[in-house]
């Protein structure tokens, strides 16, 4: 019975050109030009002195038993202070992050106003959660005050929950707005700094630091801030920072961090590394945005149709699911992994671009070329 019912659904994906497989790379892959990977900063690939350290590969434990080694404190007091939070909580995933800390602060009592396109993650979070979810449209501030006024009152604790960066079109949350909004109506703001930590703000400590040094936000004012270590910082992992109250309270009831083997002592130290060394070097953030500037500049004067806001993504709409697979095919060929993003990921396939602070103009040259051949696909 399940044989047959796995066979109809695979083959149904396979009709619709929605079938997945993994995409297997060396690593690194010499052969490759990557234009796919969050490795915004190119730390990902960089020589590490964390192996000279007497840091376990293994933690032995959940955080609550036999898991915890000093480095993970460590850990979490830099990213306490780098957030500008009284403390935080390191997760072993972004996606842990997110399916603990949001089911364990609300509950069907409760009420959350997701923007459309978040995450999964956070989708899955909120549905985890059991809360009344209404999912304002994409950063329409009109549409979500409308929501807040006709049932927050319905309810006894309330959210607003929103990427910063937009994973798939590159665009940036109104962060002051919510903020304002946040604080007008008496809802937690809760904000996922996943493809922001490590490129934005004057010290790299993501997309809320940026706001907070043009004096657009009060911090005090957002709850929560997520974030993970697996794009720019170039490592895996999750945190959350906020409030000592907040953190105590989530070691307490966040399942995903209460159940979970601790991340790897080894691995700790080298998120710790490359924290540092996005502090140090700012050139690395100049770079990359001079490269998203002149990729942006190129397309433009190209004439290629793409969705972007100042970030390190762009989004290049494709007629099909089969034209955006037939394209990555045809640029992998050409040595440079750009890959097609279909449903249900997105509602409409595209070609999803990462610029790194690694790329030259001539491989941005080179690419733009490739995909002006290819406009017509």
């Amino acid at each position: 019975m399940l044989e047959k019912f796995f066979e109809e659904k695979l083959t149904e994906l396979k009709n619709k050109n929605l079938y997945r497989s993994e995409n297997v790379y060396r690593s690194p892959d010499k052969d490759l030009i990557d234009f796919a990977s969050n490795d915004y900063l190119g730390l990902a690939s960089q020589n590490s002195n964390a192996e000279k350290s007497q840091e376990s590969f293994g933690s032995t434990g959940s955080r609550l038993l036999t898991g915890t080694h000093q480095i993970h404190q460590e850990l979490e007091k830099e990213i306490a202070k780098w957030k500008k939070t009284e403390s935080a909580l390191f997760f072993g995933s972004g996606y842990l992050a997110n399916i603990g800390t949001i089911p364990a602060l609300a509950n069907p009592h409760d009420v959350i106003f997701s923007d459309e396109l978040n995450h999964a993650c956070i989708l899955d979070g909120i549905k985890l959660s059991g809360a009344k979810k209404f999912f304002y449209k994409h950063k329409n501030l009109e549409h979500l005050q409308e929501l807040i006024k006709t049932h927050r009152s319905n309810y006894q604790k309330a959210f607003i929950i929103s990427d910063s960066i937009f994973s798939m079109d590159g665009d940036k949350a109104p962060i002051d707005e919510l903020s304002k909004i946040a604080k007008q109506y008496n809802l937690g703001l809760y904000l996922d700094e996943a493809h922001a930590t490590g490129i934005y703000g004057s010290s790299g400590a993501g997309l809320v630091e940026e706001f907070y040094d043009q004096k657009l936000v009060n911090l005090a004012d957002i709850s929560v801030q997520m974030g993970t270590f697996s794009k720019a910082v170039g490592v895996e992992g999750g945190y959350i920072a906020g409030s000592h109250l907040l953190i105590d309270f989530l070691k307490n009831t966040a399942r995903s961090f209460i159940f979970s083997t601790a991340p790897s002592p080894l691995i700790t130290r080298k998120i710790l590394e490359n924290i540092n060394s996005i502090k140090s070097n700012p050139g690395l953030r100049l770079q990359l945005k001079n490269n998203i500037n002149y990729f942006r500049e190129k397309l433009l004067q190209n004439q290629i149709h793409f969705t972007n806001e100042e970030t390190s993504i762009f989004a290049l709409p494709c007629k099909s699911n089969q034209s955006a697979l037939d394209k990555s095919s045809l640029l992998l060929k050409s040595g440079f992994l750009v890959l097609a993003v279909r449903y249900p990921t997105v509602a409409s396939p595209r070609l999803r671009v990462c610029l790194s602070a690694l790329h030259s103009k001539d491989n941005i040259d080179k690419l733009v070329e490739l995909l002006m051949e290819l406009e017509n696909l």
